[in-house]
């Protein structure tokens, strides 16, 4: 009864542990990616006033995501220096 019990809690262990470090390589996309657009690089971004945001998605579809996908998001932002109301 007890192997059956740490077997599961392991498993659901290392799915959250999986779904963290994905989520958190995507928060660090999503910054890089609005930096290189404050800097005028090629990044696809979205001016929300002052700042210009970036928005990353994910889709946790791969294998025993495949019969529950997760789908992760982040965004960012970073100052838009070509922003006319600034002074």
């Amino acid at each position: 009864m007890v192997l059956p019990t740490l077997v599961i809690v392991g498993s659901v262990m290392l799915l959250g542990g999986q779904a963290g470090l994905e989520s958190y390589q995507l928060h660090q996309q999503a910054h890089s990616d609005a930096r290189v657009a404050s800097l005028g690089g090629e990044a696809t971004s979205a001016p929300e006033g002052e700042w210009l945001c970036v928005t990353r998605e994910k889709t946790l579809d791969r294998g025993v995501w495949q019969w529950r996908p997760l789908t992760l998001s982040a965004q960012a932002c970073a100052l838009n220096p070509g922003d006319p109301d600034r002074s």
